[in-house]
């Protein structure tokens, strides 16, 4: 064998070899993407769960912040109505100045209540309308008037905490 029969002989064994090393670079290569191809999507399936699930909960969040929001005023201006009511003792006031207050809280109060009506349940937004039909209306029984008065307003407060139970919010 001569020295250039060597040679090529070498170079054939090399490419060959180079062959076959690329060959299974390659192989190896392709299933690496598709292993990643297939990691993607069976990624992708969660991925919109999850996405799809964060995009509803911000969106229940932003309505439980504001349906508790209402209930926050409403109970303020609520207690403030039950409190200008209860230092009346009675629905005839003798007192003029006390009786405008009353009144312009009353109104005040529906008025918030009118606008917080499409953002909070209506069993609830119904018991805050007891409030102040029972302020306004005429009897000679004001201590049952007041009684009624105190006990819708207390019913009410127990609605809004089972509410905001029910309203799981997760971060």
């Amino acid at each position: 064998m001569t020295f250039g029969e060597i040679v090529i002989l070498c170079s054939q064994g090399v490419i060959t070899l180079g062959a076959i090393v690329w060959a299974s670079y390659f192989k190896k290569r392709a299933e690496n993407l598709a292993t990643i191809d297939d990691l993607r999507r069976m990624t992708e399936i969660p991925e919109g769960v999850k996405s799809r699930h964060v995009r509803a909960n911000a969106v229940h969040k932003a309505q439980f912040d504001l349906e508790f929001g209402f209930y926050q005023k409403l109970w303020i201006e609520g207690h403030h109505l039950v409190t200008l009511y209860g230092e009346s003792g009675h629905p005839e006031f003798d007192n003029v100045e006390h009786l405008r207050n009353l009144l312009e809280a009353t109104n005040a109060f529906d008025q918030l209540l009118l606008s917080a009506g499409p953002f909070i349940s209506d069993e609830i937004g119904r018991s805050f309308h007891a409030l102040p039909s029972a302020i306004r209306a005429k009897s000679n029984k004001s201590h049952e008037i007041w009684r009624q008065t105190m006990e819708t307003f207390n019913k009410t407060g127990a609605m809004i905490k089972k509410r905001i139970a029910e309203m799981h919010v997760l971060d």
